[in-house]
């Protein structure tokens, strides 16, 4: 009757929630017996002195093996066993003690003593059992208020069981009719708070761990289990005194020695990896976690190592307003070479900071992602140099030709028709570096360089008009949306600038220019180029005859090869 009458009281009530009710003289039953096996068994062992000799001895042993043995390992391997160790002094004293016990008469002041030092020394366990795994589990560091905090309730245990002792007639029972004593109520509170507080430390990292790291995680949550069975079982069958100190001891043993073999599966000091926080907090960049609708969730603290001074996100703020915020905020730009590149401002200073996104997911599925900020001022400055030397002349500051190469291919757009193209060759260029040196050749390129780039805003060009130096002597100007007269206005402009240059050496430099319009994207850019290539030539074979003011006479220069004197300069492109 009592099985169909259990199977029958299954009921399914409040939303689906399944509650599993005993019929109450079944339960008190089925206890009874079970209290009545143990004692059996309890008082058939308690006649058996041998078998409590050898629980205390080798309780006592693994203690002392345990607290050796790691000592040793601490100095061998410089492994983290200071709490592991405090853990094991308890249970060495307490076993130490209750052997000693059993040598010594039952009654008298040394028995009352040594009983209360090996209660206390118990019921210190499970506390720092706990402390033992936040050490291993935990990122933050044990202080003095923790230790405070935990072993509080232990402490009022210990003054409870003092108490007793000085003044035997102190009544502690707080439920008579249950038998239930102040001692035991707090000692199953700290049990209770040690054991789930343990619990949590290790479902909190475990599944961030890989699979091969998790056996020393395995080990130690056994562990705590053994420990929370042995005291849920004392509790339901309410064992005496005796036996539940002894039931629970036995299962603190074995959790210790599990403890002890979670040290040789760990792969380094800690039994288990460091916590999520502490990696994700000590990063040098900050990490933003970012949900599938981009939404920002988490983020670690300020990057550390890093100048990374930037404001920081909101809870559940969108990742595209984070970004606009920081450039309202910090004085931001968005860099030309790249949109995941944004430029702010420090104390006046410039710094480039980088957003790269990872997703996360795994099996093809995605959960969100993750969005790293560093800081790369100084590789931004690399990169930035190395582009000057790549897309700039050093020389004058002009575009070179792989500068020119790309933004001709960007100007041939529709918006930008009509184009002109105007195309230069700076005037004896060849001559001056075979008779007076590179140098005097490199100053020349230069003075005609700075009246190219002074004519830009005389002549009110466009802001993106283009000017470079695509050779030795040559140059071009590209001009979006140019006219005839645009171009014209910039050609007088730069005859009239060189005009008043008055160089020792080459007095008054000239350049020869040809210009085309590429009218519309119907026509063919190369072309147009040619033609302006064709035009200037024609105006340089009407100014070869041009001699430089301020040189030595042409007829003074002996030919480097054959020693005979000039008379007249040679083009080099003629």
């Amino acid at each position: 009757m009592h099985t169909i009458d259990v199977y029958n009281r299954f009921t399914c009530i409040n939303r689906g929630w399944f509650i599993y009710e005993i019929h109450k003289k079944s339960k008190g039953e089925i206890i009874a017996k079970l209290q009545e096996a143990i004692a059996l068994i309890t008082d058939y062992i308690g006649y058996q002195s041998t078998f409590w000799y050898v629980l205390y001895g080798l309780a006592l042993c693994v203690a002392l093996w345990s607290i050796g043995r790691f000592v040793y390992m601490k100095k061998k391997r410089n492994m983290e066993t200071t709490y592991f160790v405090i853990f094991c002094i308890p249970v060495a004293i307490w076993a130490g003690l209750m052997l000693l016990m059993s040598q010594i008469p039952a009654s008298g002041d040394l028995a009352m003593v040594l009983e209360i030092v090996a209660k206390s020394a118990f019921v210190l366990i499970p506390t720092l059992l706990c402390l033992h795994v936040w050490s291993h589990v935990s990122y933050k560091p044990i202080t003095g208020t923790i230790w405070v905090i935990y072993l509080f309730i232990p402490v009022i245990v210990i003054g409870v069981y003092i108490s007793k002792a000085i003044n035997p007639s102190l009544e502690t029972e707080i439920f008579a009719n249950q038998h239930v004593t102040i001692d035991w109520l707090l000692s199953g509170i700290a049990y209770a708070l040690a054991l789930i507080k343990s619990y949590r430390l290790c479902f909190n990292v475990f599944y961030q761990m890989p699979k091969h790291m998790r056996v020393s995680t395995y080990n130690m949550l056994v562990s705590i289990s053994i420990v929370a069975i042995a005291k849920i079982i004392t509790l339901v069958l309410r064992l005496p005194d005796i036996y539940a100190y002894e039931f629970n001891a036995v299962a603190i043993i074995i959790a210790m020695r599990m403890f002890a073999k979670s040290f040789y599966f760990a792969s380094s000091s800690n039994v288990i990896v460091t916590s999520r926080e502490f990696v994700f907090n000590s990063l040098s960049t900050i990490v933003l976690t970012i949900s599938l609708k981009g939404n920002i969730l988490d983020w670690n603290k300020r990057g550390k190592g890093e100048a990374i001074a930037i404001t920081y996100p909101r809870y559940k703020e969108p990742y595209h307003k984070y970004r606009e915020r920081i450039i309202e905020e910090c004085s931001g730009t968005v860099s030309p070479h790249d949109e995941n590149i944004i430029t702010t401002k420090v104390d006046g200073k410039e710094q480039q900071l980088l957003f790269t996104r990872h997703g996360i997911g795994f099996s093809g599925r995605q959960f969100g992602y993750l969005v790293e900020i560093s800081e790369v001022t100084k590789l931004y400055s690399v990169l930035r140099y190395l582009e000057e030397i790549a897309m700039f002349d050093q020389l004058t500051g002009l575009n070179n030709r792989n500068a020119y190469m790309v933004q001709a291919h960007n100007l041939v757009q529709a918006k930008n028709m009509p184009l002109g193209i105007i195309v230069g060759d700076i005037n004896n260029l060849k001559k001056t570096n075979d008779t007076i040196g590179h140098l005097a050749g490199d100053r020349l390129i230069t003075i005609v360089s700075n009246a190219l780039k002074e004519s830009v805003p005389k002549s009110n060009l466009p802001d993106n008009a283009f000017l470079a130096r695509i050779g030795g002597d040559e140059v071009v100007i590209l001009i979006p949306n140019a006219d005839m007269n645009i171009i014209e206005n910039y050609e007088r402009n730069v005859a009239e600038i060189l005009k008043k240059v008055d160089d020792p050496v080459f007095g008054s430099p000239t350049i020869s220019l040809g210009h085309a319009i590429m009218k519309s994207m119907d026509g063919d850019y190369n072309d147009s180029f040619l033609a302006a290539d064709a035009m200037m030539y024609e105006s340089k074979r009407q100014t070869k005859e041009i001699s430089l003011s301020g040189i030595v006479p042409t007829a003074q220069i002996s030919d480097p090869v054959s020693g005979q004197a000039e008379t007249e300069w040679v083009d080099d492109r003629l």
